[in-house]
């Protein structure tokens, strides 16, 4: 359980300005997905100045539909920026329908062009939301190694909300709403993947790392059964950047919320982005003064940290596909510790504008949805909250077309807990999954726990999980429910969507949990490890990787003293032809001594199907060079 008392006194955290309830209430709830892709980066500030600062700015999930920085919440930024005295150079060209890789070979092109005009080998960097994780994708890569080597000094570097740890609060809503499920950042903003992502993409170490999370859960009562969060991103996930050994990031907590519409504007409410207290009182301090931090802990120093769980107390209580030619209805049972029904839509038509219709509860009276707290909402996406008088069969009445889903907050202490025994399978093994249902301390023993697998291609297969000791289980009765699964053929990633429920007396309980298996497919495989050697005022390693099917392949490794403390790790992407043959790893300015490898991953990179862009697929791992 979080506990939001050591939250607040946590020494490492600055807490920045307050906000206020109605800016929570009117900002947008889900704007990490719709902050917004662009075309040819344009300098908006010419200085007179004999030294010109460069700064990159990256918006986040999705961008404005004219990838224009004037369609987007980051032109007010700009503005401040300008006259401050940087040149602003606005990323195009980022999309939710390319991968991180893809989107950084997008911002080094625009890293090259900022060098090319300002003949500055210094550069500053912003990123709201998702922004951050594609400029980390240029940063922690061989992309910006290259860059490094040829003079390039990133200043600082500034994450607005980013979800470092991956997107929990509303994980079950990106799979449940079939038209996104297709993209790769979908998946790339699963823990599961951020946790690989993480484990291939170590920090810079001589950048200092601003770490902007928002908490708008104490302005906003209805959601205050989760953990802190800026109505997204949660902020152990916004601070949650594993990071090497001896250096921390600076953790800075605001009241801000994750995204705005037009009301932020009018009202001149708290976001990341506007208005500019945030930027005044903590972005533009740390890139005009940034520096390194020291004696500040992480929230995750280790270097493989386990992704935080998604929260255990909401349940996914319907979903509903609209049509333009008659109103959607769907009914749905309410158990009798939901506090707050969450109605989340995204949509065509007149849900465009807010969420149209009525909620019949039990009783027989009704709730115009025009009459709810609306959390927040744009470009076709809508949060709702009703607050839960009594439990029961209720009715949602709705209009327009598109995809609703209804998830109830539960303020009870039945939890549900998913596990797999690995976190990832080779293709043809089986995957095991298990579902520990709890009440307090105490198991959940005769519930019906089912699971929905949701593939990358959308199609979906259900299994019941089981706690009588067959298919996998090992105890019966002990509240734990288990299911081996059969991967076949299938490759890539799988949601898992798992429900457990069942009857306690008269009393009804259901709950929900969402997480993520990959499925690694029989394209390349790591060789023996090799000891590492000097090279050039470098340590290099020659790692042999067997090659089965061509593509591009991405290899990481942590470098070890004989003192066993990890002195450096790196990342390699490589374009690989069938066969056995070596990706060099070259870990720079270390000097001569006694090192070996550990923690070497093979992966395939977003890019190794062509045609089909997707995240990072594990392929092979060895813990060890010894």
């Amino acid at each position: 359980m979080f506990d939001r008392a050591s939250h607040r006194g946590s020494p490492w955290i600055r807490r920045a300005h307050p906000g206020s309830l109605l800016a929570v209430c009117l900002s947008s709830l889900l704007l990490l997905f719709v902050a917004l892709p662009v075309h040819a980066a344009q300098p908006l500030h010419q200085l007179g100045s004999e030294k010109i600062r460069p700064i990159i700015l990256v918006h986040g999930w999705r961008g404005p539909d004219g990838d224009l920085l004037a369609d987007d919440q980051f032109k007010f930024m700009s503005e401040w920026l300008a006259k401050d005295g940087f040149r602003v150079y606005w990323v195009t060209g980022i999309r939710s329908t390319q991968t991180m890789r893809q989107n950084a070979e997008r911002i080094q092109a625009v890293v090259h062009q900022a060098m090319a005009e300002t003949q500055s080998q210094d550069i500053w960097m912003i990123g709201h939301s998702m922004g951050g994780l594609n400029l980390r994708a240029y940063l922690e890569s061989d992309l910006y190694e290259a860059d490094w080597a040829n003079g390039l000094r990133v200043k600082s570097f500034v994450t607005l909300g980013s979800p470092h740890l991956g997107v929990t609060l509303w994980l079950p809503f990106l799979f449940l709403v079939g038209d996104i499920i297709h993209e790769p950042s979908t998946w790339e903003l699963t823990p599961f993947q951020m946790a690989w992502f993480n484990a291939n993409h170590p920090p810079r170490p001589e950048i200092p790392y601003y770490l902007l999370a928002g908490d708008a859960s104490d302005q906003l009562p209805i959601l205050g059964i989760l953990e802190p969060n800026d109505t997204l991103v949660t902020v152990a996930s916004a601070h949650g950047l594993p990071l090497s050994q001896g250096y921390a990031s600076h953790l800075i907590l605001t009241d801000d919320i994750h995204g705005w519409n037009g009301l932020t504007r009018l009202f001149n409410l708290r976001t990341f982005l506007l208005p500019d207290k945030t930027y005044r009182a903590q972005i533009l301090p740390a890139l005009q003064n940034p520096t390194l931090p020291t004696g500040i802990l992480p929230v995750a120093a280790a270097w493989d940290s386990a992704p935080h769980s998604v929260p255990t107390n909401m349940t996914i209580l319907a979903q509903q596909d609209l049509s333009l030619k008659q109103p959607g209805s769907v009914a749905f049972r309410v158990p009798a510790a939901t506090s707050t029904l969450l109605i989340s839509g995204s949509s065509a038509g007149s849900l465009q504008t807010g969420l149209s219709g009525s909620l019949e509860a039990p009783d027989g009276s009704s709730l115009f949805l025009d009459q709810a707290v609306a959390l927040g909402g744009s470009d076709g996406f809508n949060v709702l909250a009703v607050p839960v008088e009594v439990p029961g069969v209720y009715r949602l009445n709705l209009k327009g077309t598109g995809k609703v889903v209804v998830t109830g907050l539960n303020s009870d202490d039945l939890t549900l807990q998913v596990s797999s025994v690995r976190p990832w399978v080779h293709s043809g093994e089986p995957l095991t999954v298990t579902a520990s249902l709890q009440r307090g301390t105490h198991p959940q023993r005769g519930a019906s726990v089912r699971m929905d697998l949701i593939w990358e291609d959308g199609q979906k297969e259900s299994a019941s999980l089981t706690d009588d000791g067959s298919h996998g289980d090992t105890q019966a009765g002990d509240g734990i429910y288990t299911i081996a699964l059969n991967t076949g053929t299938h490759i890539g990633y799988a949601g898992l969507q798992i429900r457990a429920s069942g009857w306690e007396g008269w009393s009804y309980y259901r709950r929900d949990s969402t997480s993520v298996a990959s499925i690694a497919p029989p394209w390349a495989q790591l060789g023996p490890i090799p000891h590492p050697v000097s090279c050039a005022s470098a340590i290099c390693a020659q790692v042999p990787v067997n090659v089965q099917q061509a593509g591009q392949y991405v290899l990481s490794a942590a470098l070890v003293g004989s003192d066993g403390q990890a002195a450096a790790r790196q990342v390699a992407y490589a374009t690989l032809a069938p066969g056995l043959q070596t990706i060099t790893l070259r870990f720079s300015g270390m000097s001569a001594g006694d090192y070996h490898l550990t923690t070497v991953r093979l992966s395939a990179s977003g890019e190794s199907r062509p045609g089909h862009p997707e995240a990072l697929l594990p392929l092979d791992e060895q813990l060890t060079g010894r």
